[in-house]
């Protein structure tokens, strides 16, 4: 879903806060992850901090501003469709 809605101006991060750059490399790898994660913490912007993350694995959506407009914890692929459709973004059943 995710490259077909790149083309759409969706971008992706993930935020890793705990692993070491081995780690979510490896990570990457085994799981075919198509967007960038970021790693929280020492010299970078606390992104747990600044979006108040509370709970591992929270789906945020951020409008182009980067004000939040919808979040979910564990959110299922047919809410964060949903959120998305809200967005404007133009979704196909291949997606």
């Amino acid at each position: 879903m995710y490259r077909k809605l790149k083309r759409q101006g969706l971008l992706v991060v993930g935020i890793n806060e705990g692993d070491d750059a081995e780690a979510i490399a490896e990570a990457i790898r085994k799981d075919k992850i198509t967007f960038p994660i970021v790693m929280n913490g020492k010299d970078a912007v606390d992104m747990v901090e600044k979006y108040d993350v509370g709970y591992a694995r929270t789906t945020y959506l951020l409008d182009p501003r980067g004000k939040v407009v919808a979040l979910a914890a564990k959110c299922s692929e047919q809410g964060l469709q949903e959120a998305l459709k809200k967005m404007g973004f133009k979704l196909s059943r291949a997606n």
